[in-house]
């Protein structure tokens, strides 16, 4: 289950090479060393506007009395790491069953990332319920890959696909409501 900041406190991870293409707009002289430490201010900033979701952490504490949770994302580990522990995650979520793209080896929708989330949780791709806020990657990786998914829209966009989700929420905490219908 993906655990999602509220919109205020969504950190925003942006490539180098994205960054370079933005910043060139403005400078198409700028130094790759300017790109780098504008990132690494970019990231500090971002990292520091964190800050944990009582309602979240409360909701994902009371799912864990009948559902395994955890947490699947594309991204470094040492990033993601950093703003679940910013998020206060790291109190409510095994590290077991944490599982970020640069260590798996496979991004969010990739089939592997998905069968190597359902080979060390020991459990059947329909036996998951993964929740994103993205159609593509997050709601349409995991039914490809045989899991159940519940969409959290968080931005005015339309379903990209026919791809049918368990259920459709608005905002995370949301999330029990629709989960305490279900078999854990």
């Amino acid at each position: 289950m993906d655990a999602v900041p509220s919109k205020k406190d969504q950190f925003v991870c942006i490539s180098p090479r994205r960054a370079e293409a933005c910043l060139k707009q403005f400078d198409p002289d700028i130094s790759e060393q300017d790109v780098t430490e504008f990132l690494h201010y970019f990231e500090e900033v971002s990292l520091q506007s964190l800050n944990p979701n009582e309602d979240v952490l409360n909701m994902i504490r009371d799912l864990k009395s009948r559902f395994i949770t955890g947490i699947v994302t594309n991204g470094t580990g040492k990033q993601q790491l950093e703003k679940m522990n910013r998020l206060g995650l790291h109190d409510v979520i095994s590290p077991n069953a944490i599982f970020i793209s640069e260590q798996i080896g496979h991004q969010i929708p990739a089939l592997p990332f998905f069968q190597k989330v359902c080979s060390s949780l020991h459990i059947r791709p329909e036996e998951i319920i993964v929740v994103g806020d993205s159609w593509e990657m997050d709601i349409v990786g995991a039914i490809e890959a045989g899991m159940h998914a519940v969409w959290l829209r968080t931005k005015s966009q339309e379903p990209g696909t026919s791809h049918q989700p368990f259920a459709v929420i608005d905002r995370i905490t949301e999330l029990r409501n629709v989960l305490s219908h279900t078999n854990g």
